[in-house]
Order: structure tokens, then C-alpha cells, then sequence
């Protein structure tokens, strides 16, 4: 068994360490690994399988969800959400129909950046009634879809729609069905649809490549490093839009904010159950032919680096919980819901006492799409749960998804007038279109840069303890994830003794990682035979030479004064990141599922420096000399020990000091965080201090501060 004599301060840390023990000579200077992805391990994708592991108990599932709420809004990029500036919102072009209206509505959700829609009203409607937000997804021209006289015929001939008119436009129909029930509906474009063009199409949608000269940190775009250290994207910025559609919706008199509904389909499906679980305005949700423990989203605008690290759609969904989500799976992705998905889902339901607040409607011989089966579905769910009062014949889900509605029902979805986009269209002659450009990205991710920087300088006054929160989202430092990627203790593969006496010092050898698959960060714990507790200091030293190291006077000097040495071996830590290979570069296909290098190191510094170091020792030198700066400063953040702290650098760093994501310390949103000098304020670091790249010059620099009397 190992003791506190053979690790000192180690304590089992169950299914999260991975401890397994590496060669006996102390000082040596052999080639050794790292936490790494080796170079035949399979990286995650958005294909990967994504369980949802239903918790024991509602509390625990509370925190469970609080804490992945904010890795969900940090991820994002709206921790801290953004100021709200005026949406200086403007409706025109109203068209009539027999028992509905549809007016042309564009606002700012940022200064200049514009979300544009369609919203439906329903008519002869005297008191405020359900606002209803409808995101349309990756349908072609969007809120301009059209389906062809061929598309709409085999639509009608498999039973997917059942009136050529609303096969034309499934979107169309949902909006004006549920304005004849009663709702205000909200038909907004995502990004580089429709109307939304200030950003293109082939941005938000089909980025491939890095575009030359887009990396300027005064001047940059999104997809880019900066944006990514920023934790600006897409997927970021189309979560604030359906924020502040949000608010423009609320804001009509004619909508009573207390029963709010959100539906979209595929990519709208997406940003549907994301914006469920951030925003507790929204009363009820109907996500549809998307959430599933499968493929996570295909579009670059439903990836985001750190977010799926520790966590899956389903469970993403889960965060809207206890209030009413149902969903809807077809002959796609979701087809294994009904066995792997919803089962966990109902089972959480349960658990919090609200059995029917969810609900699945598989129609899985239908295509990816929201047939007119999934859209009965979600007639009935936002009846039940906006108290719409359109279900006279009190129907079941089950039987209104068997199709048992009589047409004489509020819910049986009748034919409508199908309208064109230049009967839709927001922009015309007295309403000019904005530019459009990369200096809009410029424009927005400055503006968004600005405002996240004032509020984060706030937090650093205040000394807030969301800032080491914000760094564990950062590092993924949470519970969950793939089970290959989560630190634990092999206890079965320890050896009865890790000691070794060498030249009246004992020594301890171990290797720490966080991947089964690959050989851990390899450290030794030094102290003289002849110290007793209590131990003066901690001193954790990071190096790629251990030999040089330990040969210095200072490192023998700590010794004999009670210190306790932490040398880790940082010869690999210079190792690039790897990207998954699915042909574009966008870093959220990669970084939105597996912690880069940097992430996983610092995890693992963590854990040394919270279970190697004496827990009695308040005193904690942390000593970098070449490789490992980035994960060193990340680490000592993350780690939960208290006391003092000194840190030793080779040089100023900074997380921009590149311009790819393969560099080794690339870390998605630490320039969020002020870089850095950011990280050690967080880490309430007593000194800093710079020893320079020369050995003559860092062995003197730390016998004078590492020496001296404190």
C-alpha cells in the first residue's frame, strides 16, 4: 500500500488520478512523456458518443448544473453577459391575413450588428398572450426556404406534410400556426440567412481556412486565434442574438413574459436547448431532430472551444430542467434516442418530481427535418404548458403524435398563404441593408472584446472568486467528459515501497496524467532523510533537465532547510496540440472536445501541488525554467491549496505569444482573463519574479531570493 511516508500529503482521490510509478534513478536526464495525445490516439469528434449519466440525487444534480451553466455561458463568451445597449428595434411592412399578421423586424444586438426577422401576431387577441422565439436552422435561404414542386410532392406522398402550401415552407407553417393559437411568434435569421448578412454565410457556416491577416489583436476575426483566446464565436455570438431577441420579444405588450417558448429545428434545435439552459425566462422548449447522445452539431456555428470537453447535448438540454423541454427525433442522428438519450432524460425528470415536463415524439422514418408530426407535437406541448387552451378534447402527446386530432381542433394545423422573401425581406429602400464585410467581425469581436474587458477589471477589483471559477472552466476542470481524459489512482498497480535513499536524501518517484493511453508528467518529491516536520516550504521546480537542476547549490541549500523539492520533467511539455482532421480549421471542432495540452497539463500541476505538497506547509515556491510556463501558471490557479506563493519565470509570458492553435500553449479564453499577469492576480501570487534565460544568471537570481531570510 502507498503511505504518506512514500508521497507526502497524497491522498486517494478516487476515480480522478492516474499514479503509476517510472524508473528509480533521481537524477537523470533520460527522455521521458507527458500528458499527450500520443500520436495514434483518437481524438474526439462531434461524432463521438456523448452518455448522459443521470445523477443519484436532485441536489446533487443541482450543483452538477450550476456548475456547468457557467462553463455553458463561459464557453460562449458571455461570462460576464454582455451589456445590454439599446436594441432600437424597428417594425415595418405589415402583412394581413385572415387571422394573422406578419411585420418585417430588425434591431442591434450589438451597436451596429443587426438581428432580423419576421414576427407573427395573432389577430382579435384582447389580453397579452405566450411569446413564442423561432430559430430556423440549416435550411436552405433560412427564413427564405423554399421546397421545390419535387420536394414538396414527396413531402406530401410519405405523409412528412400534408398540405402543399405548408410543405413550401415548413417554417412558414410553424410561425403561422402558432399565431392562430394565440402565441407572438418571433422568426428570427442565424447568422448569414436571409437577411443576416453582415456577416456571410460562408463565414458563420462554411469556414474552412485561416484568412491571412485576421490575427491582428487590434483588428481581428473571428475563427482566429485571438477571437479563440477570447472565447469568441459564432455559436457565441448567435446565443446573444437569440438573447436579445429575447428581449425584443418581452418587450411587445402584447406578450405576457411570464410564459415564453422557444422551437427550432437542427441547427435551431441547437440554439433552442442552449438558449433554455441559459435564460430562465423561457417557460418551455421544443427542440427538434437535434439533441442526442450522437453527433453533436455539424456547423462551425454549433462549436465552441472547452464547452463538450465535460459534457454532451443531452446533458446540455438536461440544464433547462425542471421546466418542460420535449424533443423530436427522426431517421438521422437522434434515431437512437428513444434507447440512449431520453431514457436519462425522463429519468432526471422523474428524479425532480416533474415526470411530465419532458417528453420525446420519434418519427424516425421521416428524414432530418420538423415534419408535421413533430410540429403537432409541439402545438400540444406549448398548449399544455403556455396555457394556450386550444386542446378542447383534452388529447394526450401520445395520441396527438398518433395524429387523433379532429380538424375541427385549435391544434390541427391548417393550409396557409405561403409568403416570398421579397414579401419578407427587412431591408429595402427606406430600410437600407447595413454593410456587410470582414470589418463588421472587426467591429463586433472589439466591441465584445471592450465590454468583457471593463466588467472582468470590475471583478479583479473585487476580487471576485468567479475569476479561479472562470480558470477551471477554462482548463475543463470539471467533473465529466470522456472517460479516458479524467485523472484517477490505478491502486492495483502500485508497488509496496516508491522510496529510494540516494546520497542522504529520500526520494519519491512518480508519473501523474489524466490519459490511460499515454505515460504521465513525471515528477520527483525530495527531502532530507534527516527532516522532520514541520517542512518550511513547498518548492515545486519545472524543468526539462532534472540533472542540472538538483546539481545547483540553492537546490541542495532547500534541502537542508526543511524545504520539501517537487522537480517535474517538462522535456515534452513543448509538444503541439493536434486538430481533429476534418479539413477546416476551425478550433472548436477540435478544442470544443478535447482540453488542449496546456489544459491538461496545468490539470495535472494542479493535482501536484494540492496532493504532493505537505497540506501543513503554507509556503509554496513554484519555479519554471524553461518549458511549462503556460501550464504552471494555469496550474497554480486551479490548484485548491491556500498560503503564499512565489513564482519563478524564465521570462514575461503571454497566451498570444503565437498565431496558431498547435502551438503547445494555446488555451482558449485566456486572454478573457488579462493573460498571464491575469492568472497570477487570480492566483494571488505574493512576488513574481523574472530569472532570466541564462543558468549563470536564473542560479543567481534564485539563490538571492530562495536563500534569503523570510
Amino acid at each position: 500500500m502507498l503511505t504518506a511516508n512514500h508521497v507526502f500529503g497524497l491522498t486517494w482521490f478516487g476515480q480522478y488520478l492516474v499514479v503509476s510509478i517510472w524508473g528509480l534513478c533521481v537524477i537523470a536526464s533520460s527522455p521521458v512523456g507527458v500528458a499527450q495525445v500520443p500520436d495514434g490516439a483518437k481524438l474526439r469528434t462531434l461524432d463521438s458518443h456523448f452518455p448522459f449519466s443521470v445523477p443519484a440525487s436532485a441536489a446533487e444534480w443541482e450543483e452538477r448544473a450550476e456548475e456547468l451553466r457557467f462553463h455553458l455561458q463561459m464557453s460562449l463568451g458571455l461570462w460576464p453577459l454582455p451589456e445590454k445597449t439599446p436594441l432600437n428595434a424597428v417594425e415595418h411592412g405589415t402583412i394581413e391575413l385572415e387571422d394573422y399578421t406578419v411585420s418585417r423586424v430588425y434591431f442591434e444586438s450589438f451597436p451596429g450588428f443587426f438581428v432580423t426577422g419576421s414576427l407573427y401576431r395573432p389577430k382579435g387577441q384582447a389580453a397579452p398572450g405566450p411569446g413564442i422565439l423561432c430559430p430556423h436552422g440549416h435550411f436552405r435561404s433560412g427564413r427564405f426556404t423554399k421546397a421545390s414542386d419535387q420536394e414538396i410532392e414527396r413531402m406530401i406522398n410519405s405523409g412528412e406534410e400534408r398540405y402543399p402550401e405548408n410543405a413550401r415552407s415548413p417554417l412558414q407553417a410553424r410561425c403561422a400556426h402558432l399565431a392562430r393559437m394565440g402565441c407572438t411568434v418571433f422568426h428570427y435569421d442565424m447568422i448569414g440567412y436571409a437577411d443576416s448578412r453582415q456577416i456571410s454565410e460562408a463565414v458563420a457556416h462554411g469556414f474552412a481556412k485561416q484568412r491571412e491577416g485576421q490575427n491582428d489583436p487590434s483588428a481581428y476575426a473571428f475563427f482566429s486565434p485571438q477571437a479563440e483566446l477570447h472565447l469568441q464565436s459564432i455559436m457565441g455570438l448567435q446565443t446573444w442574438n437569440s438573447i436579445r431577441a429575447l428581449d425584443y420579444l418581452t418587450s411587445l405588450p402584447e406578450v405576457d413574459a411570464s410564459r415564453i417558448g422557444v422551437t427550432g429545428c437542427s441547427g435551431g434545435g441547437t440554439q433552442t436547448f442552449i438558449l433554455a439552459a441559459l435564460d430562465s425566462r423561457v417557460t418551455a422548449a421544443f427542440p427538434a431532430a437535434m439533441v442526442s447522445t450522437g453527433m453533436q452539431g455539424g456547423c462551425v456555428c454549433e462549436n465552441c472551444c472547452n464547452l463538450r470537453t465535460v459534457t454532451g447535448n443531452v446533458e446540455l438540454t438536461a440544464l433547462a430542467a425542471p421546466r418542460p423541454v420535449a424533443l423530436s427525433a427522426a431517421n438521422d442522428w437522434t434515431r437512437t434516442m428513444p434507447e440512449d438519450g431520453m431514457p436519462q432524460l425522463q429519468a432526471l425528470y422523474e428524479l425532480l418530481g416533474v415526470p411530465d415536463h419532458t417528453f420525446l415524439s420519434a418519427s424516425l422514418t421521416f428524414p432530418h427535418g420538423y415534419n408535421q408530426v413533430a410540429r403537432r407535437v409541439m402545438y400540444g406541448w406549448f398548449d399544455r404548458h403556455l396555457g394556450l387552451q386550444c386542446n378542447p378534447d383534452g388529447l394526450t402527446l401520445e395520441q396527438i403524435h398518433a395524429g387523433e386530432i379532429p380538424e375541427t381542433s385549435p391544434l390541427f394545423e391548417r393550409p396557409i398563404r405561403f409568403l416570398t422573401d421579397s414579401e419578407l425581406t427587412v431591408w429595402n429602400e427606406e430600410h437600407p441593408a447595413p454593410a456587410t464585410g470582414v470589418e463588421i467581425e472587426h467591429q463586433v469581436t472589439q466591441h465584445w472584446r471592450k465590454d468583457q474587458g471593463q466588467q472582468i477589471a470590475k471583478l479583479f477589483e473585487e476580487n471576485s472568486p468567479d475569476l479561479k471559477r472562470a480558470v477551471r472552466s477554462l482548463l475543463c476542470d470539471l467533473p465529466g467528459g470522456p472517460e479516458d481524459d479524467r485523472l484517477r489512482v490505478l491502486e492495483d498497480e502500485l508497488p509496496a515501497d516508491l522510496e529510494e535513499e540516494v546520497d542522504g536524501l529520500l526520494a519519491t518517484k512518480i508519473s501523474v496524467g489524466n490519459r490511460t493511453d499515454t505515460p504521465g508528467i513525471r515528477v520527483v518529491v525530495m527531502k532530507d532523510k534527516a527532516s522532520k516536520p514541520p517542512l518550511r516550504t513547498s518548492t515545486v521546480v519545472i524543468t526539462s533537465d532534472i540533472g542540472s537542476s538538483v546539481a545547483q547549490p540553492w537546490f541542495r541549500e532547500l534541502i537542508r532547510r526543511q524545504d520539501l523539492l517537487i522537480v517535474i520533467d517538462a522535456s515534452r511539455f513543448s509538444q503541439p496540440n493536434k486538430l481533429v482532421n476534418n479539413g477546416r480549421e476551425a478550433a472548436g471542432y477540435t478544442f470544443g472536445y478535447n482540453r488542449p495540452v496546456a489544459a491538461r497539463q496545468a490539470r495535472v500541476i494542479a493535482w501536484i501541488l494540492d496532493h504532493l505538497a505537505p497540506a501543513e506547509v503554507e509556503k509554496l515556491n513554484l519555479i519554471v525554467f524553461d518549458e511549462g510556463a503556460a501550464p504552471a501558471i494555469g496550474g497554480l490557479v486551479a490548484s485548491r491549496r491556500g498560503g503564499t506563493s512565489r513564482v519563478f519565470l524564465p521570462a514575461e509570458i503571454s497566451f498570444s505569444d503565437f498565431d496558431s492553435f498547435l502551438h503547445s500553449d494555446f488555451l482558449p479564453g485566456a486572454m478573457k482573463l488579462g493573460d498571464a499577469a491575469g492568472f497570477l492576480k487570480i492566483a494571488q501570487a505574493d512576488e513574481v519574479v523574472v530569472i532570466g534565460e541564462d543558468p549563470d544568471q536564473q542560479a543567481e537570481s534564485l539563490r538571492q531570493h530562495l536563500l534569503r531570510v523570510d
